[in-house]
């Protein structure tokens, strides 16, 4: 192993002999596994970078590869390391090039499913955009079983125009992670009770009960804690808002000047709060960060 990395006769490496295909012998899963991991531009432990001339940028040609070997060899080192995802797609080629770019789209499929959470949302970077003291609040698309060829953006934050459309027609939709059981309860146990309009009350997509045992919410709180939401053992998967009452305020500038907007909203918020109050329901939390 000390020495994979090391160039024969042609300038070629073990790895590069494998991924163009001039080995004439049945080549082991497991060997083309260890030349990977010794091919990988960072520590997988710690994640720090290594030298060029150490990894000969193994990685960033491997991604690259349709081979079924190197395929199976990239998804189980993946799957090895899934702590550095965000490492192994952003990591580059010898001319600079993100490998989640040039990936092929096998392997880019395999990082995408790693990167998102659940392998399904594609989760907004940066703050959150709600947060108190039981619940935190982050819009993500949607991507669910939609994962195509044609996926080539960087996991690196999401443009204004697509904030809230989302890709590929993807849906954008609002991850309420909590602390706290009653709270996940009374989000969950409310809407299904009450039949709220959707125009409303946002409706539920789906939902993750971190204590139960059923292996879609195992997985979900699993790789949850692994993207760093390991305080919040459940979640609610709602449609996304446009804006808050606050963002419109803020943004559109009709406080004091749009009374026809001004009145447009209260009379919206009044049917809002008469639709709760005849299901039964109280809010109890009013204010405008939350509408």
């Amino acid at each position: 192993m000390a020495t994979v990395n090391e160039e024969d006769a042609d300038g070629d490496t073990a790895l590069d002999i494998i991924l163009m295909r001039k080995y004439k012998t049945v080549i082991d899963s497991d060997a083309v596994v260890l030349l990977l991991e010794a091919s990988l531009p960072f520590d997988p432990v710690t994640g720090e970078p290594l030298p060029n001339q150490e990894h000969k940028y193994g990685w960033g040609s491997a991604v690259q590869s349709d081979d079924a070997l190197v395929v199976d060899a990239v998804e189980t080192v993946l799957d090895k390391y899934p702590h550095r995802i965000s490492d192994f797609t952003n990591a580059t080629d010898s001319k600079g090039r993100c490998c989640l770019d040039i990936a092929s789209s096998t392997c880019r499929e395999l990082m995408l499913k790693r990167l998102y959470l659940h392998g399904r949302f594609e989760v907004k970077r940066g703050p959150p955009e709600h947060r108190s003291r039981t619940s935190v609040v982050y819009f993500a698309v949607d991507h669910t079983d939609l994962l195509r060829e044609d996926i080539h953006r960087r996991y690196s934050g999401f443009s204004q125009d697509k904030e809230k459309k989302g890709e590929n027609n993807c849906p954008t939709v609002a991850l309420k992670f909590m602390k706290n059981r009653d709270q996940y309860e009374r989000e969950v146990g409310i809407r299904s009770t009450c039949d709220f309009d959707s125009r409303y009350v946002l409706s539920c997509v789906k939902d993750y009960d971190g204590d139960s045992q059923v292996p879609d919410n195992v997985n979900f709180r699993t790789d949850a804690i692994l993207k760093g939401y390991g305080e919040y053992p459940y979640c609610v998967v709602m449609e996304a808002g446009t804006m808050s009452l606050k963002q419109l305020v803020d943004k559109q500038n009709i406080a004091g000047e749009d009374w026809d907007a001004v009145r447009n909203l209260t009379r919206q918020l009044a049917k809002a709060v008469d639709h709760i109050h005849r299901r039964g329901v109280i809010h109890g939390d009013l204010k405008g960060k939350s509408m």
